[in-house]
């Protein structure tokens, strides 16, 4: 139990030094990590920097949509609590809940999607209302 602990915290540690490289600087990275004890294969953590790379832009590019401006308010800290059970799995559960944060990241894009639309709707049929009553 504390070894996974132990290992998560590693591979946490050397995420914030890949980001705080920007992605690019992978001896850089590296050499940090060495510095600090951290025992990472190179050609191992140049893979794992491009993976992670990939990860960050598609969960931010999921979260990057407009929603209309006459929609109701979307309940506030439902993401930060996601983040904060996804910090609290073990690593084994953690693959489980990425599908569901996945999933759910989609379902809000649709709900988004369907509030564009139906403002859209609404639009139409008030102008439909002033042409007739005219």
């Amino acid at each position: 139990m504390f070894n996974k602990k132990l290992q998560v915290e590693k591979v946490e540690m050397v995420k914030k030094i890949i980001r705080k490289y920007d992605y690019s600087n992978y001896e850089m990275t590296h050499k940090e990590c060495v510095e600090l004890g951290l025992n990472v294969n190179r050609p191992a953590l140049d893979r794992f920097g491009e993976k992670l790379q990939q990860m960050d832009t598609k969960a931010k590019s999921k979260l990057n949509f407009d929603e209309p401006e006459l929609t109701a308010e979307k309940p506030k800290g439902s993401i930060q609590l996601a983040d904060d059970l996804a910090s609290d799995l073990p690593q084994q559960q953690a693959g489980n809940f990425q599908q569901f944060q996945d999933r759910a990241s989609e379902i809000t894009f649709e709900l988004g999607a369907l509030r564009i639309r139906e403002n859209e709707l609404l639009k139409e049929l008030s102008s439909i209302k002033k042409k007739t009553s005219n």
